[in-house]
Formats: structure tokens, C-alpha cells, sequence
């Protein structure tokens, strides 16, 4: 069986893909083209997902928008905001509501009104200016990864998918107990020339060989218990064919799966003593916990072991894709850490839900935010652009009706990043804004 993904014809087909990638020109959103969009999810698209929830049955003093925008914007400015910083964001909106008012509205019918806002919200599709110099080989880089959250007794995972070079963040709700390989942002559609990186739990054959017939290159870490063959279809013994090597690093076509053969390029390294000890020390604690340790798993810790589509990809690529991974775990620690997106001072389980639901919102739209004011600056962290924002998240409140004043918030939030201390560059330890440009220099 020939592996065709090796064939000059593939070649020359990635060769024009690449190509191709490299001219196309991607539409961007502006900071004009953001400012209606946030205004009409928080009053129009509010206003009515609160009437057709139950939320609001007949006018009175607290409305959908007003609800959804001091919630929202207030915790974006305060992730741990009392009682009385909450009820001040909401006279900001222009609602006359008391304190005890405003509480007693967290009800099981404000929680349906606000996981519907996030799922309005979550169906918003935006994408900034392309990084000069960062993976231009790829039309888009794709990083996919799922973390559970618990709000009370009510637990859920959220799934995300992070598009590294254009800043593209599509989100979906599932149910806890809901696989990482049956998310339904796996169901988004890349394009020829999309590049996709995720962890084991994304690793599937069938998925791989669509992904190969599409011209959409992938990369993962090695799954134990995979069945290989070499180029020619005969069976692999891939500890056997490493230890057999004279050098440090290896590349070579290999076929995946026991029936329906998937080709791809294994890629691996030795690893030095130290990291190898360190692993070692990973696999005790894996034990102590119960979790068992195969023996092949054992063996095979002396090599760091890549599966791509990607041909002629050199090791030191590899790790750079594989590293950058990260950059969606930072996204998770951003959420949980800094936004305090699982976290609530109260004790109501319904008050904690909409909580949850609100601060994902203000992450969403802080995210919104930076990528039309300063995300082409990779020296420029999610985290000092989440600090810079969030003081100006009252004046978004105050100015929700009007774009123009929107507008020129936004602009200012752009000065500020601009001249925000950015990450230095570091010799020993690179940081991953000057591996993603040292990607294309290096030699396969």
C-alpha cells in the first residue's frame, strides 16, 4: 500500500496550497465594525432574548439590556464585585432598582436568559489583522482544547478553539460528560492549507484521513497503543525502530490504524537525562493516583514523538507547533484565574450561574476587544490586555447607546495597549512570540 500523502502529486498539491496561502488576502474586523455589534448584543439581542425567555413579562424597572449590561460589564471591571459595586453598575444603565431588587432578579429565568445571551453571542465570528512573519505557511492555525467548569452543584465543560494567527475564538457549552472528540466546535469546518493542533483527546484516525483528503494539515503527540506500519505496509515496532537509530532525531512516513490506513510523518527526538528522570517522576505520581502506566509508555519517555501531515517538517518545527499549543491552556488560566470566570462571593446557585454566564460574556467581548485594538502585537500578552481594558469597562456601560462614544473608547483602549510594556525577548528561554517567527527561518 503507498502512502499518498508522500507522492510528488501531494507534494506539488501542498506546494500550491502553501502557495496560495501565502497571496490571499483575509478580510479583518475594525474597531468601526465592532462597536454596533457589541451594542446590539447587549440592548437589542438582550431586550429580546429577555422577553422570550420569561425574563421580562411587561416593562418595568429592570430590563433585559440593563440586566445583561451591569452584569456583564460590571463583573468585567470587578471579577469579584459586591453586592453594592453590582447594584452601582446597574444605575450606570439608567435602571432606578434597589439593591434588594436587583438581587432577587437572579432567578432560574435570568439563568436561561443569559446562557441564551452567550449562545447569541458565541455564534459571533471575528478575526484581526494577520501578524506579519508568524506561520505564514499556513492559511490558519487551529488550537482546540475543553476544560470543565463547576458552578455550584451544576458542572459543564467548556469547549474552545482558538485560531492563533487571526485571533478567532469559537466557544460551545456541553455536557459535562460529553467527549472532547464529540464538542461542537470539532464541527467547524477548516479550509485547505488550515493547520490543526490538539492534544490526545482530539486524536482520532478517521478524523486525521478526512483531514488528509481535505488538504488540511494536523499535528499530535503520539497515542500509545496506535497501530503503525512503515511506507511500505509492513508492521511497525516503533520502540524497536528507535532504538535503532544512530541519531538523536528521526523522521519518516509511517501508516496509522489496524484497518483503514491513515498516512501522516512521525517526527521525534531523544530527550536528555534530566527530562527523562522528570518524566519518570510523572508516571510515580500517575501510579499513585491509580492511573496505570504501561510499560511501552515506560520505554518509549526516552523520546518526544510527534504525528503530522505536515511533509519535510523538522523536529524543531514540530515542537514549535506542539509548544503553541499552550496559548488555549493560557486562554483557560486567563478565564479562571484573572477573570474569575468559575469563581462567585455568593452562596445562590442561581445568582452563581448567571454569574458564570455574565463573565463569560465580559471575557468574550473583552477578547472582541483586543482583537480589533491590539492583537497583531505578539509581544503583547491576553493578560496585560485584559488589565488595560477592564478599567474602561464603566465607560462601555455608560456609552452602550451610543457608537460613536463606543468608538472612541475603543480607540483609546488601542493608544493604550500600544504603549503598554510589552514581553522582551529572551535568549535562553524564547518566549513563544519568537519561536512562532523563527518557524519559518528554519531549514527542514
Amino acid at each position: 500500500m503507498s502512502c499518498p500523502i508522500g507522492s510528488n502529486l501531494r507534494k506539488a498539491l501542498i506546494f500550491e496550497l502553501t502557495k496560495t496561502n501565502k497571496e490571499k488576502c483575509f478580510p479583518m474586523t475594525t474597531i468601526t465594525e465592532l462597536c454596533p455589534v457589541i451594542q446590539s448584543l447587549l440592548t437589542e439581542t438582550a431586550t429580546r432574548l429577555a422577553y422570550e425567555t420569561g425574563f421580562v413579562r411587561r416593562k418595568r424597572q429592570i430590563s433585559g439590556a440593563g440586566f445583561a449590561q451591569s452584569t456583564v460589564l460590571g463583573w468585567l471591571n470587578c471579577p469579584d464585585a459586591t453586592r453594592n459595586q453590582l447594584h452601582h453598575a446597574a444605575i450606570q444603565t439608567g435602571m432606578e432598582v434597589s439593591r434588594q431588587g436587583l438581587d432577587k432578579r437572579f432567578t432560574q429565568e435570568a439563568v436561561v436568559f443569559m446562557r441564551r445571551l452567550v449562545e447569541e453571542a458565541v455564534k459571533i465570528i471575528l478575526r484581526s489583522e494577520d501578524p506579519k512573519g508568524c506561520f505564514s505557511s499556513f492559511q490558519a492555525v487551529y488550537l482546540t482544547d475543553c476544560s470543565q467548569t463547576r458552578v455550584g452543584d451544576k458542572r459543564e465543560k467548556l469547549a474552545a478553539r482558538l485560531e492563533l494567527k487571526h485571533g478567532q475564538l469559537q466557544i460551545t457549552l456541553e455536557e459535562a460528560r460529553t467527549h472532547d472528540q464529540r464538542a461542537r466546535v470539532m464541527e467547524q469546518v477548516m479550509n485547505a492549507g488550515d493547520l490543526h493542533i490538539g492534544d490526545l483527546g482530539f486524536f482520532s484516525l478517521k478524523r486525521f484521513q478526512t483531514w488528509n483528503e481535505a488538504g488540511v494539515y494536523w499535528l499530535s503527540r503520539f497515542k500509545i497503543g496506535t497501530w503503525l506500519y512503515d511506507a511500505a505496509g509492513q508492521p511497525l515496532d516503533l520502540l524497536a525502530a528507535l532504538n535503532q537509530q544512530l541519531s538523536d532525531r528521526v523522521s519518516f512516513p509511517v501508516q496509522m490504524g489496524k484497518r483503514d490506513r491513515v498516512c501522516a510523518y512521525l517526527v521525534a527526538q531523544r530527550v536528555s537525562d534530566a527530562v527523562y528522570q522528570q518524566r519518570q517522576e510523572q508516571f510515580k505520581e500517575l501510579r499513585r493516583r491509580q492511573h496505570p502506566v504501561s510499560i511501552l509508555k515506560e520505554m518509549l519517555a526516552h523520546w518526544t514523538i510527534y504525528l503530522t501531515s505536515i511533509p519535510h517538517l523538522t523536529f524543531e518545527q514540530a515542537h514549535i507547533l506542539a509548544r503553541s499549543r499552550w496559548q488555549i491552556e493560557l486562554i483557560f488560566k486567563l478565564w479562571k484565574s484573572h477573570a474569575r470566570l468559575t469563581h462567585s462571593r455568593s452562596t445562590n446557585p442561581l445568582r452563581q450561574q448567571c454569574e458564570f454566564y455574565a463573565k463569560l460574556l465580559a471575557v468574550l467581548i473583552a477578547h472582541w476587544i483586543f482583537l480589533v485594538t491590539g492583537w497583531q502585537h505578539l509581544r503583547l500578552s491576553a493578560v496585560q490586555a485584559l488589565r488595560i481594558i477592564r478599567p474602561h469597562a464603566f465607560r462601555l456601560l455608560r456609552a452602550i447607546s451610543s457608537v460613536r462614544r463606543l468608538n472612541l473608547i475603543l480607540h483609546d483602549i488601542q493608544h493604550d495597549l500600544a504603549r503598554v510594556g510589552h514581553r522582551s525577548s529572551r535568549r535562553k528561554a524564547p518566549s513563544a512570540f519568537q519561536l512562532w517567527h523563527l518557524f519559518d527561518a528554519l531549514t527542514p
